[in-house]
C-alpha cells in the first residue's frame, strides 16, 4: 500500500496593502497601418503591489501539475505533487484604476527580448526595457475602502505589502487608509494570525504599520521581508557584487551595530532578499541569532540578472509568495523540516522562472501578460523536489552560516576573513577544525572535477577559476574598474592597475583573462618586459605601439611586466603616461589616447609592501628620489596573484615574506591547475596514484610556482602509457629535486606505507563488521560467513578496504597517524573537530569507498550485471556511487564511520586526526 498522504487543514490567508497602478507599455514595430505581419503597440493597466501577490496565490491555487509517472525499475518511490492547501483574500480595492491619483501610477516600456530556455530559444518574450518611474505626487487625496471580511473569520496567515506609500501611515490625509488594514492590527482582543508577513520598504522600521506589527500580540510570528536594494537607502556601508562573504559579513555586522537597522535583526525572522541570487535569513527564535545565506555559489548579486535582456519587477512578490506556500506545505516529519528555508528557495527560483518569461511570447493577436502560471508552477514543483529530493538532483541554491563579526570576540581576525569554502570559524583556539589547509576537498575537486566546488562560491574569469576569496574579491575589484573606465571614460589618460604576486604564480594569464572577460577577445593586448628596454627610447616606442593601439575600436590592455626593475629606475618615466595621458618624444608631446596600464612587479609580493622597508631610511629616500610614493599614488587599483603556492605575508618584524597560515585554500588552487595541466575536460575522471596525489597536493612549495608544477606533470604526460598516472611516471630524483623538495615529495607519496601494513589485521575486522550489518537483511548470503571461510579473493578485498582506509579518509581533509606512545594499548577516541568533519563529509567518503570496492572488483575481472552472480563474476553494484539505493549506500557510509571502531582497537595504535602530519 501506498504511504498515507499526511494532512492538513486550509489556511486563510489575507493579502492587504499598498498598490500600485502599473502602465505597461508594450512597444511594437507597427510603424505605419498598412503593415501586415507586425506587432503593434499596446497598453495595458494592471494593479501591482498588493494585488500582483495576490494574483500569485490565485496562480498557485489554479496551477494543475502533470500526472504522476510510474515508478521505474529502481523501485523509487514516486511522490505524487501535493498541492497547497489555503483560501485567499485581497483586503483592498483594486477597480477604476485609472481614477486614481497620479502619484499610484508607474511606468514602464517593454520590448521584445530574446528568450533564453532552450525550448525557447528561438522564440522573443516580453521584457521590461525602459522603466519610466512614478507619476507626479500632488495633494489629492486616495480613499481605500475597508478591508473585505475572510469567510467572516480571521485570517490564518496575514500578508502586507509596504511599499512606503499610504498604507504605513496614520496622517490625517490619509486616514482612509487605515480602514484597509485588517482588524487585526487595531482590535488587542482578536485573535492574531499563525503568521505575519510584511515586506517592507525604505525607509525601513518606520511608519504606524511598523508599530502595529511589532506589537507583542503579532510580533512572535512575524516575517519581515526587504530587499538590500532598500537596506542599503539606510546610513549603512555594505559592498555589492564584490564577494559573498564580505556582502554578508557587512551586513551582519549592520543589522548588529546600525540603529536604523537593529529593528529588523529584532524580529524573530528577517529576511534580506538580494534579487535572483540570495538571501541573508536572520532567524532568532532559538537561543542565539542565526544568520544564514541562501545564495547561487555561481552568481553574485545581480549576475544572474545580467545575464539576461531587459528586466522584470515582481521578484520580492515572488520570495514572498515562496516563503508562504513554504509554510503551508504538507509535510510527513515536521521536526525535520526548514519551512521558510525551503519556500525562499522556491520564491527565487521563481524569480527566476518569471524574468525568463516576462511577460509572455511576442506574438500577433496576443496579450501580454505577467507569468504567473509558470511562478505558481515554479514554486509548486520546488517546494516538492525539496522536500522529495531525487537521485543526483541539481541544486542551484545553497545555504551557509555567516559568523558574526564581532571584534572583541576570540578569533575575530579569522571570522573576518571567512570564507564559505571554509565554513565558520570558531571561537576556541583549541579548535583547529577552520586553520587546516582544505586538502580534502582539494582531492575531491583534482580527481572529479569543478563539480565539487559547486556549493561554494568560484569565480570564472575566462579560463581562470578562482575559490579563494581574496582573490575573487581583488578580481571583481578590478574588472568593475576596466568595465567603468572602458564604457564611461573619456580616457584622457590610462587607467592604472598594479599586479603583484610571487614569481611563478601566473600574472601574466590571469590578466589576459581579466582583460578579455571585460573587453572582449579582440582587444588588445600589448605586452612588455621592462627588464629588457636598454633605455628611454624603448620606451617611447612601446607608447608609440599603445598609441597606435588606442585609435582602434577596442580598448588596449598594455602589460609592463617588471617594471620595478634597475632599482625601480622605470618609475619615472612612466608618471608621465600615467598622470598626463602623453609622452614626450624630443619638443614633441604625444598623447596615448584611453587604454589600461598593467603594471606587474616582482619585488613585491603586494601593493601595500612594494617599495623599501620604513625602517631603510637610505632606501626609502632612495626610493623618494625615483619618484616611488608619486607612482604609487597614480595607481588606481592593485591586485595580487596567487600560485599553486602558499600565499605569502609579510613579517613586519623580521622584515621577510613567509607562508601565510590564514591561505588555506592553495590545495584546490593546485588541484585545478592539475587538471588544467593535464588537459582534463570537466567531467574527465582523473587517474592517478593516490600517494602521488597527495605529494602534489600537500608538498610545502614549488620551487618556480606554476612553471615548476608545469614541468612536473608534461614530464609524467610524457612517460605515460594512456593509463592511470603512477609513481614511475615521475621524474628522476635529480630533476624532481628541481622544483620541489624532493625528500619531502617521496615522504607524502609513502606516508601510509606502515599503516597499510596492517591490512592483514584490519581485514578479519571489517568483514566481521560486514557480516553484522547483512545478518538480519542478507541472512543467506554466500559470504555471510566467518574470515577464514572466505575464499581467498573476498579476504583480499577486504585486506584492500583496510589499505583504502587513509584514501578515504583524505576526501575530507582526515589523516591517519600514529598515536603518541602514552595513547598506545588504549581506545583511541576522536576530537569533537574530527567527529565534526566525519559527519560533514560522510557521503564523500562513501563514495569514495564504492569507487575503491569498484576498481578491486574490476581489477580483478567482476563485471556489471543487472543479477548478481558470483561464481561469473558478475556485480549489480559495479554502477557509480549516485545510481546506488539508498540501503546500499548505508553500507558503504556505516563502513567508513566504522573506521573510528576500527582504529580503536588496542593493537592499532593509530588514530584520525585532521591536523596535517609534519
Amino acid at each position: 500500500m501506498p504511504p498515507k498522504k499526511p494532512t492538513q487543514k486550509t489556511r486563510r490567508i489575507l493579502v492587504s496593502g499598498d498598490v500600485m497602478v502599473d502602465n505597461h507599455i508594450y512597444k511594437g514595430d507597427r510603424y505605419q497601418p498598412g503593415l501586415d505581419g507586425k506587432i503593434g503597440t499596446y497598453l495595458q493597466q494592471t494593479a501591482g503591489g498588493a494585488s500582483l501577490l495576490y494574483d500569485q496565490f490565485k496562480a498557485v491555487l489554479a496551477y494543475k501539475p502533470p500526472e504522476p509517472k510510474k515508478p521505474k525499475e529502481t523501485g523509487d518511490d514516486v511522490e505524487e505533487i501535493t498541492l497547497p492547501h489555503f483560501d485567499v483574500d485581497l483586503g483592498v480595492y483594486t477597480d477604476n484604476l485609472s481614477s486614481w491619483p497620479r502619484s499610484l501610477h508607474s511606468f514602464g516600456v517593454w520590448s521584445p527580448h530574446p528568450h533564453t530556455r532552450k525550448d525557447n530559444e528561438k522564440k522573443e518574450t516580453w521584457r521590461l526595457s525602459a522603466p519610466l518611474g512614478y507619476g507626479e505626487e500632488i495633494d489629492e487625496p486616495f480613499h481605500a475602502p475597508p478591508c473585505k471580511p475572510l469567510l467572516g473569520k480571521s485570517a490564518d496567515i496575514l500578508v502586507l505589502d509596504d511599499g512606503g506609500l499610504t498604507f504605513r501611515h496614520k496622517l490625517p490625509k490619509n486616514k482612509a487608509s487605515l480602514t484597509a488594514w485588517p482588524t487585526v492590527l487595531s482590535k488587542p482582543t482578536q485573535e492574531s494570525p499563525e503568521w505575519t508577513i510584511l515586506k517592507t520598504a525604505s525607509p525601513l522600521a518606520q511608519g504606524d504599520l511598523w508599530r502595529a506589527v511589532v506589537d507583542k500580540r503579532i510580533r512572535e510570528s512575524l516575517i519581515v521581508i526587504t530587499s538590500i536594494a532598500d537596506v542599503r537607502r539606510e546610513p549603512v556601508r555594505i559592498s555589492e557584487g564584490v564577494s559573498w562573504e564580505r556582502t554578508a559579513l557587512e551586513l551582519v555586522r549592520e543589522l548588529i551595530n546600525s540603529p536604523s537597522l537593529e529593528p529588523l535583526a529584532r524580529c524573530p525572522h528577517c529576511i534580506i532578499s538580494f534579487g535572483c541570487a540570495g538571501v541573508l535569513y536572520v532567524d532568532r527564535t532559538g537561543k542565539e541569532p542565526s544568520f544564514r545565506l541562501i545564495f547561487d555559489p555561481a552568481h553574485l548579486e545581480g549576475d544572474w540578472e545580467a545575464t539576461m535582456d531587459g528586466s522584470a519587477i515582481g521578484y520580492m512578490s515572488c520570495l514572498v509568495t515562496g516563503i508562504v506556500n513554504g509554510l503551508v506545505a504538507i509535510v510527513k516529519d515536521e521536526d525535520k523540516v526548514d519551512r521558510v528555508g525551503i519556500g525562499i528557495v522556491a520564491g527565487l527560483e521563481a524569480g527566476r522562472a518569471m524574468l525568463e518569461d516576462g511577460h509572455g511570447f511576442v506574438e500577433a493577436n496576443t496579450t501580454p501578460e505577467p507569468p504567473w502560471g509558470a511562478v505558481a508552477s515554479k514554486i509548486v514543483t520546488s517546494i516538492h523536489s525539496q522536500l522529495h529530493p531525487k537521485k543526483d538532483q541539481k541544486k542551484q541554491f545553497y545555504s551557509a552560516s555567516v559568523p558574526i563579526p564581532n571584534s572583541d570576540n576570540a578569533g575575530s581576525q579569522q571570522r573576518h576573513n571567512w570564507t564559505i569554502l571554509a565554513g565558520e570559524p570558531s571561537t576556541d583556539d583549541t579548535d583547529r577544525l577552520m586553520v587546516q589547509p582544505l586538502v580534502g576537498i582539494a582531492r575531491r575537486t583534482a580527481l572529479f572535477g569543478i563539480s565539487e566546488l559547486s556549493r561554494n562560491p568560484v569565480q570564472h574569469t575566462g579560463k581562470l577559476i578562482t575559490v579563494d576569496r581574496g582573490e575573487i574579491e581583488s578580481i571583481r575589484i578590478v574588472q568593475r574598474a576596466i568595465r567603468a573606465y572602458d564604457r564611461h571614460d573619456a580616457g584622457k589618460k590610462p587607467l592604472s592597475i598594479a599586479l603583484f604576486g610571487a614569481p611563478g604564480s601566473g600574472k601574466s594569464f590571469t590578466v589576459k583573462e581579466i582583460a578579455r572577460s571585460v573587453l572582449g577577445k579582440k582587444a588588445p593586448i600589448l605586452e612588455f618586459n621592462l627588464s629588457q628596454f636598454s633605455g628611454n627610447a624603448d620606451l617611447i616606442g612601446a607608447l608609440h605601439q599603445v598609441r597606435d593601439g588606442a585609435l582602434g575600436p577596442y580598448t588596449p590592455v598594455v602589460f609592463w611586466d617588471e617594471f620595478d626593475s634597475r632599482n625601480y629606475d622605470w618609475l619615472q618615466y612612466l608618471l608621465a603616461p600615467m598622470q598626463d595621458g602623453a609622452f614626450q618624444e624630443g619638443p614633441l608631446t604625444h598623447p596615448i589616447g584611453k587604454c589600461v596600464f598593467i603594471f606587474a612587479g616582482g619585488t613585491s609580493c603586494d601593493f601595500e609592501h612594494f617599495g623599501p622597508s620604513p625602517g631603510n631610511t637610505k632606501a626609502v629616500s632612495s626610493f623618494k628620489l625615483l619618484k616611488g610614493p608619486d607612482f604609487k599614488s597614480r595607481i588606481h587599483n592593485s591586485l595580487t596573484v596567487l600560485g599553486p603556492n602558499r600565499a605569502p605575508a609579510y613579517d613586519d618584524v623580521l622584515d621577510t615574506w613567509k607562508d601565510d597560515p590564514a591561505d588555506i585554500c592553495f590545495p584546490i588552487r593546485r588541484a585545478l591547475l592539475v587538471r588544467s595541466l593535464l588537459g582534463l575536460g570537466d567531467d574527465d575522471l582523473l587517474e592517478m596514484d593516490d600517494g602521488m596525489l597527495t605529494a602534489l597536493l600537500e608538498i610545502n612549495t614549488y620551487t618556480h610556482g606554476v612553471r615548476s608544477l608545469e614541468n612536473l606533470l608534461s614530464a609524467m604526460k610524457q612517460s605515460n602509457d594512456g593509463g592511470p598516472y603512477r609513481r614511475s611516471n615521475l621524474p628522476n630524483t635529480e630533476v624532481l629535486a628541481m622544483h620541489v623538495d624532493a625528500d619531502k615529495f617521496i615522504d607524502l607519496m609513502e606516508r601510509d606505507l606502515g599503516f597499510k601494513r596492517l591490512a592483514d589485521e584490519l581485514a578479519p575486522h571489517i568483514h566481521a563488521y560486514y557480516t553484522e550489518q547483512i545478518k538480519d537483511k542478507r541472512p543467506t548470503a554466500e559470504y555471510n560467513k566467518i574470515f577464514n571461510d572466505l575464499p581467498e579473493e573476498i579476504k583480499d578485498d577486504n585486506r584492500s578496504a583496510a589499505r583504502r582506509i587513509p584514501e578515504v579518509l583524505a576526501h575530507a581533509g582526515l589523516y591517519v597517524v600514529k598515536r603518541a606512545e602514552s595513547e598506545n594499548g588504549k581506545a583511541a577516541k576522536l576530537t569533537d573537530a574530527v567527529q565534526t568533519i566525519i559527519d560533514t563529509y560522510i557521503e564523500e567518503m562513501a563514495e569514495a569507498e564504492h569507487n575503491g570496492w569498484m576498481i578491486t572488483r574490476l581489477s580483478n575481472g567482476w563485471r556489471y550485471g543487472k543479477t548478481r552472480i558470483n561464481v561469473d563474476k558478475i556485480h549489480h553494484n559495479l554502477i557509480p556511487y549516485s545510481e546506488l539505493d539508498r540501503e546500499t549506500k548505508d553500507l558503504d557510509v556505516n563502513s567508513v564511520q566504522n573506521y573510528k571502531t576500527i582504529l580503536a582497537l588496542e593493537n592499532v595504535n593509530y588514530t584520525i586526526t585532521n591536523e596535517k602530519p609534519s
